[in-house]
C-alpha cells in the first residue's frame, strides 16, 4: 500500500495534468521536460516530483 501512495502525484500535480488535459501518470512521464517547462503552471518544484515518478 506505501508503493501506492509513492505513485501517487500530489494534489498540485494532478491539478497541473488536469489543467494540460494529461489523462494518466505514464503519459506525463513521457513527456519531455523542454515540453513540460512551456506549460502552464510549471514549476520546477514539479519536474522534481515528476523525475521521480520517471525513476518508479
Amino acid at each position: 500500500m506505501q508503493e501506492n501512495e509513492q505513485n501517487r502525484p500530489s494534489d498540485e500535480l494532478q491539478a497541473f495534468m488536469l489543467v494540460n488535459n494529461i489523462k494518466t501518470v505514464a503519459e506525463l512521464v513521457a513527456l519531455d521536460d523542454e515540453v513540460l517547462v512551456e506549460m502552464p503552471g510549471f514549476g520546477w518544484h514539479l519536474l522534481k516530483e515528476i523525475l521521480l515518478l520517471r525513476k518508479i
